[in-house]
């Protein structure tokens, strides 16, 4: 796509947001999974596609954003991390073993090169070679493990990644991004050679492949303490989905973390995430507007109807099991 288009449809999109400043409260859900034992796994919403996800003593990030640039800077101008608004609003997260990415856009990439170097210093980030390509100016590509060739499709299984000494694993999934408009994807493509410094505008962050994330919390003994899957996008069936071979090992989806934006122009999302995966409990992430500065009462990202979203989660959601959308900043324990 030419940038013409882009910006124009970048502007929409900007303009867009302008008509949902009156929009009630998003819905809440319920947590009815959600204890306070010892042995929980702690699951806390850092806001856009970043949550912070700990159990034993082991914890793993998916890429938090912070910085967001403007509608306006996003579709006209030069964009980059804001660093001293990702260091006051990052928790501690120096003892993260791994920075999952499931694709390369601006609003999930841009703040990871400050986090990896300054604040998760031993962390490797996992994410697709278009990133690996991105970051290489300014990360170690030593700890950036591209997963293209390690990835599973939702008809066959990918490579388990060991983390953290063997005390959990990730398995990547190839997975498509909804288009942002009725087909019509901004910034897609690839990045095929590492960049000699950073994109300065939100066109130069290509998505690259895009990937879920099947990750498994273990026990001493290498049994499965906790699963989730994780999806930072909205994607058409069924392509995310976890494969048959893998569900036939009887292990039991504790959490699925899905992306509200754009849900509506795909075909069965979430219903076709929710159909494969039977979770105890389902997590709304990446929801909030995402233009404007990190807010305690956010309001929803533009064009999206959380309302729909959520019947229509409802209605395949496993009998006994829970949804929930978190504000920025908030803990749950799952039992």
């Amino acid at each position: 796509m030419t940038r013409g288009p882009v910006l124009a449809l970048a502007a929409a999109l900007a303009l867009g947001g302008c008509t949902l400043l009156g929009t009630p409260a998003p819905p809440r859900g319920t947590v009815p999974c959600c204890g306070g034992g010892a042995g929980d796994l702690h699951v806390r919403y850092l806001g856009v596609g970043g949550w912070l996800l700990e159990w034993n003593g082991v914890q793993i990030l998916t890429a938090p954003f912070y910085s967001n640039p403007s509608a306006t800077r996003v579709a006209f101008g030069r964009i980059e991390s804001d660093t001293s608004r990702v260091d006051a609003l990052l928790p501690d997260v120096s003892g993260v073993e791994a920075i999952l990415v499931g694709h390369a856009h601006y609003d999930h990439l841009m703040d990871v090169p400050f986090i990896a170097n300054r604040r998760a210093r031993g962390a490797t980030v996992y994410a697709n070679r278009t990133a690996r390509n991105i970051l290489a100016p300014v990360v170690d590509p030593a700890r950036v493990h591209a997963v293209n060739a390690d990835a599973g499709t939702p008809e066959v299984p990918g490579r388990w990644l060991a983390l953290a000494g063997g005390r959990a694993r990730v398995m990547a999934i190839q997975t498509l991004h909804a288009p942002h408009f009725p087909k019509v994807e901004l910034f897609e493509g690839t990045v095929d050679t590492p960049l000699a410094e950073l994109p300065e505008t939100a066109e130069g962050w290509k998505g690259g492949v895009a990937y879920a994330f099947l990750i498994d919390f273990l026990d001493a003994q290498g049994g499965v303490a906790y699963r989730i899957h994780y999806q930072d996008l909205a994607s058409t069936e069924p392509w995310g989905s976890i494969p048959d071979d893998v569900l036939k090992d009887g292990v039991p989806v504790d959490v699925a973390i899905v992306c509200p934006p754009s849900f509506d122009h795909v075909r069965r999302y979430p219903e076709s995430i929710v159909e494969n995966a039977q979770p105890r409990h389902v997590f709304l992430g990446h929801w909030e507007d995402f233009f404007d500065p990190p807010s305690e009462a956010p309001r929803s990202v533009p064009l999206t109807d959380l309302d729909e979203f959520v019947r229509r989660l409802e209605r395949v959601l496993p009998a006994g099991s829970s949804w929930s959308l978190p504000y920025p900043g908030e803990r749950f324990n799952v039992p």
